[in-house]
């Protein structure tokens, strides 16, 4: 039986049951099609001959799976005009050089079902929004992601990274210093300004157990507030390269 599983920093979960932002927002946690499951009563213990197609079937679930959420991921990115990404844990996916990726990713699925390989071809691949025309990515990244590596000799090669795609015309790169005035972090979280003038904008969030999708005006509005806040408190273009660049002569 393919077991039930959470992803994190993929832009997509399963099972939300309270959070900050229920209590807060009185947003309705959601369930993603691809992580469904029946309620233990009905389901049914699998016949002997048939478990050797049970164990094909997850299999092909699972890679069914890993796309379909990078996928979703690539959608709201496809579809949207602006994205705010405030990340204070790991770095942006967008970012994120392959090597980065290639060690985050296990560490973020906690239940080591993913196929880790297709996820990170499928982020990678992501990545080509960031040179399409008529687009922005505004990130604030908290300085103390600067600070973490997945793995030994990552960093160098991934803050490099950092000061290249910040060259890029539609993308603009803050720094969230460790020592600031005011400014406070609550979490990570992503707004995204659809492209079409008839859809809302939204905000996606997400925790260990499972992420969120708040829609309510009220909701989103409260983000685009705490946005407005840390890209004041931010440090922008050349003292954020700095910022950057001193941590990157900092890893061996």
């Amino acid at each position: 039986m393919c077991a039930q599983y959470t992803l994190h920093g993929m832009g997509v979960a399963g099972q939300v049951s309270s959070s900050f932002a229920d209590a807060v927002f009185g947003s309705r946690s959601w369930r993603h099609p691809a992580l469904h499951h029946e309620p233990r009563a009905q389901r049914r213990r699998p016949l002997p001959h048939a478990r050797q197609n049970s164990r094909r079937s997850c299999q092909l679930s699972r890679s069914i799976t890993t796309g379909h959420i990078q996928g979703l991921a690539q959608g709201r990115e496809a579809g949207a005009r602006l994205v705010r990404n405030c990340q204070l844990a790991i770095l942006p996916g967008l970012l994120q050089t392959a090597e980065y990726a290639r060690l985050v990713i296990p560490q973020t699925d906690p239940t080591g079902e993913l196929d880790h390989a297709a996820a990170v071809a499928q982020r990678l691949e992501r990545q080509l929004i960031l040179y399409q025309e008529g687009r922005r990515f505004e990130f604030v990244i908290g300085e103390q992601v600067l600070a973490w590596s997945p793995g030994a000799g990552v960093m160098p090669a991934q803050l490099d990274r950092l000061v290249s795609v910040a060259t890029l015309a539609a993308v603009e790169l803050r720094i969230l210093p460790l020592r600031r005035t005011a400014g406070p972090a609550w979490h990570s979280f992503v707004h995204f300004q659809p492209a079409d003038p008839a859809d809302a904008p939204y905000v996606t969030t997400e925790l260990l157990h499972g992420g969120q999708r708040i829609t309510d005006p009220g909701g989103v509005a409260t983000y685009e507030r705490a946005w407005a806040t840390l890209w004041e408190a931010a440090a922008a273009g050349a003292e954020a390269l700095q910022i950057v660049k001193g941590h990157w002569r900092s890893w061996p």
